[in-house]
């Protein structure tokens, strides 16, 4: 070949952790290369999962039909043994049969130009995306292989990247640091001659295991994990904004300058001459979010410097254009001037068709065209069992081929025909082991078809037993139901007991009945087996049921029941909680007999617990505790209640069958009182006043129970929201009356001089308030309520003189003018607004005032009058003067007065003012 050529693969780069999230894809195997010829393979397997049914559960369990790729995959030679897991049980007898394609090369050894080929390989997070089925690296060994039958002394370097080199120097002596002087790990396989040999090893092998990927692994961006590769620390810090303080590894990102870097050392070492350099790309994106120390040369690729002919094969959905930055480099590499052969750059897009590429590549590689010739499988044997026939593409069998655990063996041999011009016959035979483990998960790229598979129920006297047999449960039919309809009158099933110490074992036949097949076993308490048709149990034992598939011996249906005694169950004692002290039930605590229920068997009783009594009260949810279980409850009653009746009980229903085994009993049991009282209501009374003397203020507090005398100087806290402040009053108790509601006489108002009116009431969490139980409100956050006062309905009345006044030369006596706006309105007409009540110190009282002339203009607007020192009393002077700061003329104005009371009461009374100049 004639001319330097550089194939590159590339494609679009994201943000690997936005990849990450939204990746959702199967990876599935692809092509592999054998001898010469490229196939492409499906088999699909079928599969039945062995059942585990647990004691007390009788759901049937899923099988399933598996499909895998291609069975020359999974050869001994390629992956070694498949595990799968125990549920996979059989291969199916249906499956592609892979006939392969053959590329004739057309070429005679030593007539093929002898290059420098040197491959750049994208291991990016979105490459597991847009390359799930790892073409690229089976691509490259199929061109190393090529390329040594066809020119053994070519030589092959490679490099695989993603925002570092994954080659290491330390770990494979062999590879070349890329940077010699740095701490950086980044390395690259440099271009070595086909023909010769590596630590032991041809170098082909050697460059082929360079790229061997794990069957199973996966790497953190999702792509098959290289096995000889490295992922750890590079020495340099993550690109990823916020993170740029931290080391990094392998994070999945795109760095393609530094790919090109590795390249560009590689072929000062050449030993071809550069008309007979090239490079293979293999990527699908554009640089993203490189390390930090990499930032300033993201874009250095594009210049295309110092670099031969470059072939570029996009990777990217077909609707999608090639980036701008890969065709400029393209034609920088076309112009760089570095060979004649620079010319024949060009940019591919492709979707993976490896026969497309491989046909491509191989033109590029040795100047000459390639022919595919398919062939046509004529026959096919896995384990001397052949092939009944060929349709498409297809392989058809008699049977589905059953795996025996933990190690099945299967031996296949195709042959298949290539048509012209080859015309020739070619068999392929290998084995493919199949290991059954347990640890072992179905592969992702295997895809299952599932349904469900039968189950084994116990009946005694025609009653289902879904979990446990008592002792005195001696005939026991056991019943198989296959999920689909079976053609046989019979099955076989093993019975055995579990006791480790002594076995005992029968094989019973169970006949068909409906959709059912049936058998009875006897059993008797023995400890010692004995040949007869008894099953012998012992003591802490079980019986077990065995249902075995004849056809697949890995198929298998358990289910167990234990034997036991009966249980002591019940219910012991049950109390009653107010958890948040808001007067209202919320929990029932329960007390078990000696034997307590599981958690399971919790919720098989809770349906069947109900409350009597006038509580309006249900169950919200249930929980196990150490000595019981509680209910956690809800009451739909509005009035606050702490207290019990002694017909408030708990009744529960006969619940038979429980899990574990036995019946819970009917029965009811009293609540027992554990909540405290809280306040339903609370009403402040103030006392007469008689001139100057004033009866003391009156609290009555009603409790949502009967509660002890409340005996303490100060058992509640108070609130004014007005004022954001917590205080007290000092009580003496007057009467207790029925311990419901108590009355107390206020001796004093601490912090605050008087209560206001809409302050809340709540019990001191400190003063031992308690019901006739004993049980003490210590809650804190106990019940709120709005302290209730006496609501008076004020009238008032409002005087204004001397009038007619002349506001310019009357003064206003210095006592009155002092009360209203701090003694600045000295002449003028006085204006007095009074209560015919005496104002509750919780009620403050505000008014204000607009004057009107003859014509109804506003002279005076929403003016404040200002509250005195006397009880109940509004003053407000004028001074002749309107809004606009002049004095109005003669003539009678009204003054209109609105009254506001905090209790709500308002008022608006009128009164004339007669303005006279003389």
């Amino acid at each position: 070949m004639s001319g330097e050529t550089n194939i590159i693969l590339t494609g679009e780069t994201e943000h690997f952790y936005n990849y990450i999230i939204r990746r959702n894809a199967l990876v599935k195997k692809e092509l592999l290369k054998h001898a010469g010829w490229m196939q492409k393979v499906v088999l699909r397997l079928t599969a039945v999962a062995i059942i585990f049914i647990c004691i007390g559960q009788s759901q049937a369990a899923e099988v399933c039909e598996a499909t895998l790729d291609c069975p020359t995959n999974y050869a001994t030679s390629s992956i070694d043994t498949l595990k799968l897991p125990p549920k996979i049980v059989a291969l199916s007898n249906v499956f592609k049969h892979c006939s392969p394609t053959y590329f004739d090369e057309s070429y005679v050894p030593g007539n093929v130009d002898t290059i420098s080929l040197f491959f750049i390989i994208d291991h990016s997070g979105s490459m597991s995306e847009m390359d799930s089925t790892c073409t690229r690296y089976q691509l490259t060994a199929n061109l190393i292989d090529s390329l040594k039958a066809s020119s053994p002394v070519s030589e092959v370097g490679m490099v695989i990247f993603s925002n570092q080199l994954l080659h290491n120097a330390e770990n494979d002596p062999y590879a070349v640091k890329l940077d010699p002087a740095s701490s950086y790990t980044d390395a690259y396989i440099p271009l070595t001659q086909l023909n010769t040999t590596v630590g032991g090893q041809s170098a082909s092998d050697y460059l082929k295991s360079v790229i061997a990927l794990s069957s199973t692994e996966r790497d953190i961006g999702f792509n098959r994990k290289l096995i000889n590769s490295y992922y750890d620390n590079n020495g340099r810090h993550s690109g990823h904004a916020g993170f740029e303080n931290s080391l990094t590894g392998y994070n999945g990102t795109t760095d393609i300058t530094l790919a090109f870097d590795a390249a560009r050392k590689a072929f000062q070492t050449a030993k071809n001459p550069r008309a007979k350099q090239y490079i293979i790309f293999l990527s699908d994106g554009e640089p993203q979010n490189v390390d930090l120390e990499r930032k300033a040369f993201i874009d250095d690729y594009k210049s295309g410097t110092d670099l031969p002919a470059t072939f570029t094969a996009f990777w990217v959905n077909k609707d999608q254009p090639i980036p701008d930055q890969i065709v400029e480099m393209t034609k920088n590499i076309q112009n760089n001037n570095y060979s004649a052969s620079n010319k024949m750059s060009v940019v591919w897009k492709t979707q993976g068709n490896i026969e497309d590429l491989i046909s491509k590549l191989l033109n590029v590689s040795t100047g000459r065209g390639f022919t595919k010739i398919p062939s046509i499988p004529q026959s096919m044997t896995i384990n001397g069992i052949s092939a009944t026939k060929f349709d498409g593409d297809y392989a058809y069998f008699p049977n589905s081929f059953a795996l025996k655990s933990p190690l099945t063996k299967f031996t296949v041999s195709f042959t298949y025909h290539y048509d012209s011009p080859m015309d020739i016959d070619s068999t392929k035979t290998f084995d493919i082991l199949v290991k059954t483990d347990p640890n072992a998960k179905v592969p992702a790229e295997i895809a299952t078809n599932c349904w469900e598979q039968g189950i084994i129920k116990f009946y005694v006297n025609n009653a289902e037993v879904p979990s446990m047999l008592t002792d005195d449960q001696k005939n026991i039919e056991i019943r198989y139901f296959p999920m689909t309809p079976m053609s046989q009158t019979s099955v076989q099933l093993k019975i055995t007991n579990t006791a480790a110490g002594y076995k005992d074992s029968l094989t019973v036949t169970a006949n068909k009945q409906s959709d059912y097949y049936t058998a009875i076993v006897t059993r008797e308490t023995s400890n010692q087996s004995k040949v007869d048709n008894v099953l012998q149990t012992t003591v802490n034992d079980s019986v077990a049921a065995k249902y075995e598939n004849p056809d697949f011996p890995l198929d298998i249906i358990r289910a167990t029941r234990s034997i036991g005694a009966a249980r002591n169950l019940g219910i012991v004692s049950a109390s009653i909680f107010d958890q948040d002290a808001d007067g209202f039930a919320d929990l029932i605590k329960v007390t078990e007999a000696t034997d307590q229920i599981t958690s399971e068997e919790l919720n098989q009783i809770t349906p069947k617990l109900y409350f009597s009594g006038a509580r309006s009260m249900k169950i919200v949810s249930a929980s196990k505790t150490g000595a019981g279980f509680d209910l956690i409850v809800k009451v739909s009653d509005k009035e606050p209640n702490t207290a019990t009746s002694a017909d408030e009980r708990l009744v529960i229903q006969n619940v038979p069958n429980l899990a574990a085994g036995g019946m819970f009993p009917a029965g009811s049991i009293v609540i027992a009182d554990s909540m405290a009282p809280v306040i339903a209501s609370a009403n402040y009374l103030n006392g007469k006043s008689s001139g100057s003397v004033k009866d003391n203020d009156t609290l009555v507090v009603k409790f949502s129970e009967k509660a002890d005398s409340v005996d303490v100087p100060a058992p509640f806290w108070l609130f004014d929201p007005v004022r954001q402040e917590k205080y007290s009053i000092s009580l003496s108790t007057i009467a207790s009356g029925d311990g419901i509601t108590q009355r107390f006489i206020v001796t004093a108002v601490n912090v605050k001089t008087s209560v206001s009116r809409n302050d809340s009431i709540w019990i001191n969490e400190t003063a031992s308030v308690n019901d006739m139980f004993n049980n003490v409100q210590n809650n804190q956050n106990n019940r709120r309520v709005t302290l209730q006062s006496q609501k008076i309905d004020y009238s008032f009345t409002v005087i204004a003189g001397p009038t007619p006044v002349n506001p310019k030369t009357y003064t206003i006596p210095n006592v009155i003018a002092s009360q209203f706006n701090n003694g600045a309105v000295t002449s003028g007409v006085v204006i007095q607004i009074k209560s015919g009540e005496v104002v509750l110190p919780q009620d403050s009282i505000s008014a204000s005032i607009t004057i009107y002339d003859q014509v109804g203009n506003a002279v005076v607007k929403d003016d404040k009058c200002a509250v005195t020192r006397e009880n109940g009393k509004l003053l407000y002077i004028w001074n002749g003067v309107n809004r606009n700061g002049r004095y109005v003329g003669d003539g009678t104005y009204v003054a209109v007065i609105t009254v506001t009371v905090s209790n709500g009461v308002s008022r608006t009374i009128k009164t004339k003012i007669g303005i006279l100049y003389q």
